[in-house]
């Protein structure tokens, strides 16, 4: 019961904060009561109202469905299934993440159908043995979903790989089929293995025209890292995919800490969380927009800003970056200990002024874990814990544009950054093979309440 209601409570959230809900004031900060600690959340905007949500407690994992009934259906899955990202696409959820066996884990990818949540019977399909060779993805991080210019389906899907000796190899995978089927054909692109060198690729977005990841390599004390791949031909031999672009050259980026999403046409929005170093003397977020054809002649950043976050008490990390076409803004969840205090901050800042000034809304002691774009981006939405209580589950929300409402509007101190890229070529080994998914039933759906904590 207690999961059902944590999707009615993300909805019901929404709802109110965007006015929905008329003859009823609007709550932008509610909670409802999960059995066990909440470790981790994803949240997305299906058909407004509606949302699709991933709740992951020290027990029991739960995907939920909330809309304008006030009421949020949860359903468990195996728990031995641990998703990082999920995407709606089409009226299907497809989902990435891991699978945890006997003595190791395994990359795990699946799908459901959203209405199938809805009306509680849900099945859902997985497939958890992708390999090239000796070498299977033990993670798979973040996917996309789209149709090339044929109208084939893609899943796009990055992860990290295992060879038996270390995790520290990344790959790419192209997942094709029929939506609804069970039978698809993947290919997978692995990164090199050679001494010294490895990439840890762990985001990937959509442009227009290409499929973008970001990810670090420890050249010299550590680089971003991107690849690019065309969308109507993701592993083309010889093509942009086997290019890896390397920048900036004076920040030290945390190997998993990154967010990327689109802005307009082929550019892109990236933010990475790095640490103090010999030219930044604080640990710092770095943000920056570019233009993706213009990065393999040499990318100069059309916006960048670098916040910088103190030293020795921040432990914040980057759990989610929004672009708002309406609001013409990036916004960037951050959770932790932060340079305001325990809890977590959204950043929004134009995308439109070359050097921005950032506007952060702290919310004190609330772990916010994951960000979506909601009512025609007009609004963000967060989702995640309450500090105090780990086992409530919350959902915030905010006009974008706005002055702050249930959070603390603060200050923060911004830089500009100098970018220089680096290109090597260094190809992908591909595979390709044809998959069966198994069906799994899910048996347990309930609904749940919520409180409200703030409103208007």
């Amino acid at each position: 019961m207690k999961k059902n209601m944590l999707k009615k409570a993300l909805l019901f959230l929404v709802t109110l904060a965007t006015g929905t809900v008329q003859g009823v004031c609007q709550h932008r900060l509610v909670e409802t009561q999960y059995p066990s600690a909440v470790n981790q959340t994803i949240v997305r905007e299906y058909n407004y109202p509606a949302t699709v949500s991933y709740v992951e407690t020290a027990t029991t994992h739960y995907f939920g469905y909330a809309d304008a009934t006030l009421s949020i259906l949860n359903t468990e899955i195996d728990p031995n299934i641990f998703v990082r990202d999920f995407v709606i696409f089409e009226d299907y959820v497809y989902f990435c993440g891991w699978e945890k066996l006997q003595q190791t884990t395994k990359g795990v990818w699946g799908w459901f159908k959203v209405n199938s949540l809805m009306q509680s019977n849900m099945n859902y399909h997985v497939y958890d043995d992708f390999d090239c060779g000796q070498i299977y993805a033990d993670t798979l991080q973040s996917l996309v979903a789209f149709r090339d210019s044929m109208n084939a389906l893609h899943v796009a899907v990055v992860g990290s790989m295992r060879d038996g000796n270390t995790k520290d190899r990344s790959c790419m995978l192209d997942i094709t089929g029929t939506a609804g089927g069970n039978v698809w054909t993947y290919t997978m692109g692995v990164t090199s293995g050679m001494q010294g060198y490895y990439e840890k690729i762990s985001k990937v977005c959509l442009t227009d025209n290409f499929v973008v990841t970001v990810g670090s390599v420890p050249v010299g004390c550590g680089v971003v890292n991107h690849r690019v791949h065309l969308r109507n031909n993701m592993f083309q031999p010889g093509g942009l995919q086997d290019n890896a672009y390397y920048f900036p050259g004076d920040v030290w980026p945390r190997a998993w800490n990154f967010a990327i999403c689109p802005v307009d046409g082929d550019m892109v929005a990236v933010a990475v969380k790095f640490d103090a170093n010999a030219v930044f003397l604080s640990d710092g977020a770095l943000v920056y927009v570019f233009h993706v054809p213009s990065l393999s002649v040499g990318m100069n950043a059309l916006n960048a800003i670098r916040l910088d976050l103190g030293t020795s008490t921040n432990t914040s990390d980057i759990y989610g970056l929004r672009y708002s076409r309406h609001s013409q803004e990036i916004t960037m969840l951050m959770s932790g200990n932060t340079m305001y205090g325990v809890g977590s901050v959204v950043f929004e800042w134009p995308v439109t002024t070359l050097f921005p000034t950032a506007k952060p809304f702290f919310l004190p002691d609330r772990m916010m874990t994951s960000m979506d774009n909601y009512n025609t981006q007009q609004h963000f939405l967060t989702m995640g814990y309450d500090n105090s209580n780990p086992s409530a589950a919350n959902f915030f929300i905010q006009p974008l544009q706005s002055n702050g409402i249930c959070s603390v509007e603060e200050l923060v101190i911004r830089g500009p950054v100098d970018f220089a890229v680096k290109i090597d070529s260094i190809p992908y080994t591909t595979c390709s093979k044809k998959i069966v998914c198994s069906e799994k039933v899910s048996q347990i759906f309930f609904p749940m309440d919520l409180n409200v904590k703030c409103s208007d």
